[in-house]
């Protein structure tokens, strides 16, 4: 299955969208620029119900808009399995985009994965972004992003169900 649609947001972050079957939920995948043909490549290759989408990125205001504007049962944020991470304080800085800018960086709150995963704890800014936003999320190393999505989506009623 190929992406539906694909676009860049506001931010100039590249966005696209994998449409499963009607019905189930809405999903989110965050990947930084250097993986998002693994993370394509593992979407494309998946069977399921409702939409997932793929922001590409590595700032947390992307993020955030995109939490906001999807409102995602559940985020996976691509780079490492982590089973959690600790509050974080990231220093102030300011992102230059053509014809603006923008404030990063702030406190985070610490985070605690969505699933039960037998991995270390460790800091993820873009999970504890999630967390404050009241999202669950997953952190999940590349090639594992296809089977935790499935696991995810086992757990989760509506998620599977005849595909």
């Amino acid at each position: 299955m190929s992406p539906e649609r694909v676009w860049s947001d506001l931010y100039g972050c590249p966005r696209a969208l994998w449409s499963g079957l009607p019905g189930g939920h809405t999903w989110l995948v965050v990947a930084p620029p250097r993986l998002v043909g693994q993370v394509a490549g593992a979407l494309d290759a998946l069977r399921f119900k409702g939409a997932v989408y793929l922001l590409v990125t590595e700032d947390l205001t992307p993020l955030e808009s995109a939490l906001r504007e999807v409102s995602p049962r559940g985020a996976v944020v691509v780079g490492e399995t982590l089973s959690g991470g600790p509050s974080l304080q990231l220093p102030p800085r300011t992102v230059l985009q053509p014809g603006f800018s923008y404030q990063e960086g702030g406190d985070l709150p610490e985070w605690t994965s969505a699933l039960r995963l037998d991995a270390a704890r460790g800091a993820c800014p873009p999970a504890s972004a999630c967390a404050r936003q009241g999202v669950p999320v997953v952190s999940a190393d590349v090639k594992d992003l296809a089977r935790t999505l499935q696991m995810w989506w086992a757990q989760t009623p509506h998620s599977l169900a005849h595909v």
